[in-house]
């Protein structure tokens, strides 16, 4: 899929380098010609084939109000969304570019472990984005109806939506893809409803999720932040997951692995914290980012 700047709403923009490309997606670097400033720009493929004829339109409308969402999240650690809209056959996003790509890179350079200090400052920025993404006020288009919410949930909180910027005492992590998840699930992108869920997002997700994508709890936020947070400490998923086929009845039906099975050397009290947020049953055990936050606060103390 080639990468073309002539439509007129991106034609303000010359292409630096290309990022990636998946099987409905396309990512690159551009540079805005009017101020030398460099952005990311996706593009999101709206002529694949599909079931049923609403495709498109599921789609445009679901990360239409995603992107208007994500566009009133301004916040130090929150990746902004500067502009979107269609070209073509494609819909596109440009967006802050963070140098460090996501965290998955990071873990990939700096081993399978990262140091206590390193991941939880990570967590706690993340925490920050999400105590603020919680708590603020943003509009909504339903319909033809503008309407305003209290709160915006994340819903795919993982390493691949934390982004880097800067090293050092000066690394930020933003959270990025605001809502992005439920867009292209309910537009097929991934059928929650009638079809087997990707292990790939099962490794994050509690199972109040799983079984109702409807679901839109700030909480759900919170255990998926805590996976992260395991997973930068262990290089491990909180859960060992069978092979695919039979991964969402192992999410629905197993626990969390307590973190110090994975790696003694976290200490008590920070491992307490942890393995109480990824309590599932019979609810998730930390209830706010703000009570997380606290909690892990209170263990460097």
């Amino acid at each position: 899929m080639a990468v073309t700047m002539q439509d007129e709403e991106i034609s303000g923009y010359r292409l630096i380098k290309m990022l990636g490309a998946g099987h409905m997606n396309r990512f690159c670097i551009v540079e805005e010609k009017a101020t030398c400033r460099q952005m990311t720009l996706s593009f999101f493929d709206l002529s694949r084939p599909s079931p049923g004829n609403s495709y498109r339109e599921k789609f445009l409308y679901e990360v239409g109000r995603a992107t208007m969402l994500a566009e009133q999240l301004v916040h130090k650690n929150i990746l902004q969304v500067y502009k979107a809209g269609q070209s073509g056959d494609d819909y596109f996003i440009l967006a802050e570019y963070c140098e460090g790509g996501h965290l998955y890179d990071f873990l990939y350079k700096n081993g399978e472990r990262l140091p206590i200090d390193t991941a939880t400052n990570i967590m706690l920025q993340v925490l920050d984005g999400l105590i603020y993404a919680h708590s603020t006020e943003a509009t909504i288009q339903l319909n033809d109806e503008a309407v305003q919410v209290k709160g915006i949930v994340h819903l795919d909180i993982n390493p691949g939506n934390i982004f880097l910027t800067g090293e050092g005492k000066e690394l930020t992590a933003k959270l990025a893809n605001f809502g992005f998840q439920r867009a292209s699930s309910r537009a097929r992108f991934y059928d929650f409803e009638s079809g087997p869920k990707p292990v790939p997002l099962l490794f994050f997700m509690p199972k109040q999720q799983i079984i109702d994508i409807r679901n839109e709890k700030p909480e759900l936020d919170v255990w998926a932040t805590a996976a992260v947070y395991y997973f930068m400490l262990t290089g491990k998923y909180p859960k060992d997951f069978p092979p695919v086929k039979d991964a969402v009845d192992f999410a629905l039906k197993n626990a969390a692995v307590p973190i110090r099975e994975r790696n003694p050397d976290i200490p008590e009290k920070l491992a307490e914290v942890i393995d109480r947020a990824l309590i599932e049953k019979p609810e998730i055990g930390v209830k706010s980012a703000a009570e997380l936050k606290g909690l892990i606060e209170e263990y460097g103390e």
